[in-house]
Parts: structure tokens; sequence; C-alpha cells
């Protein structure tokens, strides 16, 4: 028997080990096992076709649009399909409203609200107001000595076309009607398309994205194979594979109609502000096209729930692509850089010099049509020849000869519009250019005075110019003739008060309105000697201007003045020719004022506020 070796001193006695004791794993079987596990996970990525490397896998999340949603329609994961039957059908049936909706818009756009304000029947009507209405000598500004055009052209006339000329003004030169920092309205619409179009490439861009997206999607060659995974780690949905006819389905019915109207919708909006001529006008027409783009949007916002508006933001495209770190991704972003900066500026510069600049071209023709050439001349047709005859209204040719009738007459007019601004009650208005500050000359004009109690003032002319409807209507059927062969016939009291408060001051009525003693004459019978004929006429005569050259010289007055006068005060100037049956026959010694045949001005008394 073998003797037992003791242990070394200090230590303790070696047990014995079991032959069949399982080993420890050494370390190169570890690396083996890890090696395996990494090889089942890869394995698994494969089956799913979805890999956690960053570098490989693209992702693309949907948006609340009801054109977005109607990609989820049909797509079956695990457990199903991924919408109900009921989500099913309000998706279609929003897409389908959505489609509608931009459809009708587009097409009233296309039809109507793409064409311009300005065209060739514009300028037919504008040329044919201008020359034959505002240039006509029926309608001049006797109080101005002005056409209408010219008014128009200064802003001091108010009507429809006053109101659109003023919108070209502020287009082409919003210097000469807005203070401050004034911009033309070709550069406010130019920002206005630039922006559209901005919002426009967003769109096309997701149009496009969203179309290689499904292009790049994994194809389901198995029915049965789901389409979409949840992701546990993100918790979304991975839409991963679909058959390649659910991709053309796609792309035809949902991603082609989205960018037909996109298309439409940049092209005929650019040209809808190009036309826009109202600078307040731009900001509105923009806000619109925004809306109608951004419909989709908003049906989804309105109508749909919580849950659905999650279900659709937590579902992602998720494809294939090139890695980005590797050079060929990174020259693909640099071009599709480049590409969307080509596509914004070569549309830009199409809309500026196709639409905008030939809407600019159309408002500096409407312009010219209306106030540029010659606005200070005037015409009326020759009684006997029926063709036009001109007279200018310039300063300078004004001013180069003789006074003209209508330009001594600018203060008659200006007591003409103080007379209706009196009736009207504006006086008293700050607005108001004249205030005579006599309240009994107020008091008849506005027919309160004592006077004008009888009927109105029907037959009491001489007291009171208030009439009743009938007497307005006797009135408008009698001549000139009529009036001084009649009753009616007297001096006008009130008017040559109205005349000598307004123009007794003026530079073209010299000293008639004042007598020797400094005093202002304010009543027909201080005007006998101003309209009374100098030298008694032979019978059957009327007494001439050349008669009158002393009176002219002694108040410094023209011709016409003394014709104005002699209407206002015909009783005390000799024109009244009625006779009372009841009264004595009595010689005229003054004679009778004859009526110059230049005196045509009284026509256009009733143009003097046009």
């Amino acid at each position: 028997m073998a003797a037992k070796v003791s242990p070394i001193p200090g230590t303790l006695p070696e047990e014995e080990t079991p032959s069949n004791a399982p080993q420890p794993p050494s370390r190169d079987d570890l690396k083996k096992d890890l090696h395996d596990d990494d090889d089942k996970l890869e394995v698994k990525a494969d089956e799913n076709i979805f890999s956690e490397d960053p570098l490989s896998d693209e992702g693309l999340s949907l948006e609340p649009s009801t054109w977005e949603i109607a990609l989820l329609v049909g797509v079956n994961t695990e457990n199903g399909y991924l919408f109900s039957f009921f989500q099913t059908v309000i998706a279609a049936s929003f897409f389908v409203v959505t489609v509608f909706f931009q459809f009708i818009f587009v097409l009233a756009m296309v039809s109507a609200m793409s064409s311009s304000p300005i065209n060739t029947e514009t300028e037919k009507g504008v040329l044919e107001q201008r020359l034959l209405t505002n240039h006509h000598w029926d309608n001049i500004n006797l109080r101005e000595i002005a056409t209408r055009s010219s008014d128009l052209c200064s802003g001091t006339v108010f009507n429809s076309l006053n109101s659109y000329y003023a919108d070209v003004s502020e287009y082409l030169d919003p210097s000469a009607v807005i203070t401050g920092l004034a911009i033309p309205g070709k550069y406010v619409c130019g920002v206005a398309i630039f922006i559209w179009i901005l919002s426009m490439t967003t769109e096309v861009r997701r149009i496009c994205e969203l179309s290689l997206a499904i292009l790049n999607l994994s194809r389901r060659t198995d029915q049965k194979s789901p389409e979409a995974y949840v992701n546990d780690q993100e918790d979304v949905y991975m839409i991963q594979r679909k058959s390649v006819t659910n991709k053309v389905c796609l792309l035809i019915f949902v991603m082609g109609p989205r960018l037909a109207i996109a298309a439409v919708l940049l092209v005929y909006g650019c040209i809808y502000l190009a036309n826009t001529l109202a600078v307040s006008d731009m900001i509105l027409n923009a806000c619109a096209l925004e809306i109608v783009k951004d419909i989709d949007e908003y049906l989804f916002a309105a109508t749909m729930s919580h849950s659905m508006r999650e279900l659709v933001e937590g579902t992602r495209l998720t494809y294939k692509s090139t890695p980005k770190t590797s050079p060929t991704h990174q020259v693909e972003e640099v071009g599709s850089v480049c590409l969307r900066i080509v596509f914004i500026t070569t549309t830009f510069l199409i809309a500026w010099f196709g639409p905008l600049a030939s809407f600019e071209a159309s408002v500096e023709d409407f312009n010219a049509w209306v106030c540029d050439y010659d606005l200070e001349f005037t015409w009326m047709e020759h009684p006997v020849v029926g063709l036009p005859f001109f007279a200018s209204l310039s300063s300078s040719d004004l001013n180069s000869t003789d006074p003209s009738d209508a330009e001594m007459l600018t203060c008659y007019y200006k007591a003409h519009t103080w007379l209706l601004e009196t009736r009207a009650g504006f006086t008293a208005h700050p607005l108001s250019e004249m205030s005579s500050g006599n309240s009994t000359l107020e008091d008849i004009i506005l027919g309160q005075d004592p006077a004008c109690a009888r009927r109105g003032g029907d037959d009491n002319q001489a007291k009171c110019p208030n009439l009743s409807v009938g007497g307005m209507l006797s009135l408008s059927g009698m001549s000139a003739s009529d009036i001084y062969d009649s009753e009616l016939c007297s001096d006008y009291d009130y008017h040559l008060q109205a005349l000598s408060d307004t123009c007794h001051s003026d530079q073209y009525v010299g000293t008639i309105f004042y007598n020797e003693d400094g005093s202002q004459r304010t009543r027909c019978a201080e005007m006998a000697d101003v309209c009374n004929c100098p030298e008694t006429p032979s019978e059957g005569e009327s007494c001439e201007e050349e008669q009158y050259r002393p009176t002219m010289q002694k108040y410094q007055v023209g011709f016409i003045w003394i014709q104005r006068i002699a209407k206002v005060c015909p009783g005390t100037c000799g024109l009244c020719t009625f006779v009372d049956p009841d009264a004595a026959p009595q010689a005229s010694t003054t004679g009778g004022l004859a009526s110059s045949p230049t005196d045509s001005s009284s026509s256009n008394s009733s143009s003097t506020g046009s």
C-alpha cells in the first residue's frame, strides 16, 4: 500500500476532481457564442427587413393630411388591417372631398381669376369716356377751368374710375399716394409671388419624397406577409413593403392628382398674384391661395379624431437608402439642394418677366389712357359742320392771351358752388371753402325766411329761390325769353348778394361790386349804372359791347360780367318785357342789353362740381 504524500505545509489538501465533471467555457468558446448570436440577429433583421443601422435605412413619417391618410387605406399588420372599416370609409371620403374642393378652386382660377383686369375692352371703354365725356365742353369744371380728366388725375373726382385710377397710381408710383416708405406694386407683388413659389415648392417636394419612398419600398411577394410592423423602441408603425399593383395605384390615384393640382396652383397662383392691381388685395389673394393649398390639413384637423392623428403621425414609410456617410449620399444631397434652388429661381424669373411684366405694361398703358398726353383741351361739335372744334385750357395758353370768358367767370361758378353747399347745409362745415357769414341770406337759400313761406316761392321767385316740385317743372319748361315776357321777371337780390359776397375781391371783377364810397353793392338797384346802356339806343335796337366800353374801363371788368349782372338783375337792367295791363305804359330810356353770341357758359353751370 502506497503511502500518502503529505501536503505542503501551510496549504490545504487537494480535492480529487471527478473525471465526468463539466469544464468551464474557454475564451475561444465565449467568442464563438457571441458571433453566433450576432448572426442570429442579422438573420432576424433580414426577415423583418428592418435594421437598427441608421446608415442604411430611411424612414419618412406621414403628416396629418387627408392626402396622406389615403396611403394607409388597406395597409395590414401582424394583427390585421391598420384602419378599421369606419376609419377606411372616413379616410376615403375626405380624400375625395379634398380633391373636389381643390379642383373646383383650380377650375375657377383657370377660367376667370387668372385673367388680367386690364384688357382691350378696358382700353376701349376708358378712351371713349375720356375723349367723349371728360374733355367735352359740357363737362368742364368752370370753377377751376379744368377738364374732368384733369380733375380725375388730380384726385378731385369721386367715382368708380377715380377709385380704379387710385389703385393704378399706387401700383406705379405709391409715393404720390402714400407718405413715408412706399414700394411700387410690382415689387410687392414680386415678394408675394416668391413666397407663393416657396410654399408650393414645399408641397411639390413633399409629393416627390412620398413618391420616391413608395417606389423604394420592398416588393411584397407573399400576400400573407404583413406590410407594416411595429417598432417597439419608438412605438411607431413601419410600412416596409408594398406590392407592385399597390404602388402603381398609390402613384396614379393619390400622388398623381396631388401633383397635378399642385402644379396648376403654382402656375395659375403666380398669374393670379401677378394680375392683382391693388396692393391691399395682394395680401388677401396670397392668403386665399395658401388656404386652398392647405385645405387637406384643415379638413383633417377639423374632423379627424385624436387617435387617428396619432396613428397617422406614428406611421413611417421605411426603405433602404444610401448610407449617409457615403460620398454618393453626399453628392445626392448637394444635388437635391441645388435642384430645388434652380427650380425656385427659374419659376420666379419666369413669373417676373412673364405675367408680372405683362401686367405692369398693361397698368402703364391704362395710366396713359387716363392721364397721359394733353389733359387741358376741350372740344365741342360745331353747330354747322358737326365736327369737333377745340380750345386749350392750359395755364400757359390762358395767360398768353386775354382771359377768356370762362376764366373770368371762375368766381361766378364758385358762387354757384357756394349756393349748393349752403342749401345742403355745409356752410358751417370746416371743409367748406366759402362762408358768407350772412345768416339772412343763408335762411333765404335754405327756405327758412318768411319770404319763402308763400307756396314755396313759386310766385315769389324774386324773394326766394326755393320752389315746389310743380314750380320746378314749370320753370324747367320756360326759356329765358319766356321768363322776360312773364310777371316772374324781376331782380334776384339774393343771387346778387351771393355773387357780391363771393366775388367782390376777385381779380376779374374789378370794382363792379363797390360803390364810389367804397361800400359793397348787394342789391340790384345799386347796379343800374353798370348794366344800363351808357347811350340810348335807337328804337328797336339793343345796346352792344362797344357802347359799354366806358363802363368796362370804369370798373375794370369784362363785358361777360356786365351780361351776368344784367341776367341776375333783369328788372333793373331793362331785360324784362312784361307789361302789366293795369299799369300805365312807360317809355324805356335805357334800352335792353344785347345777349352775346359767345355767352354759352350758362350751359355749363351744372358741371362746376365735376
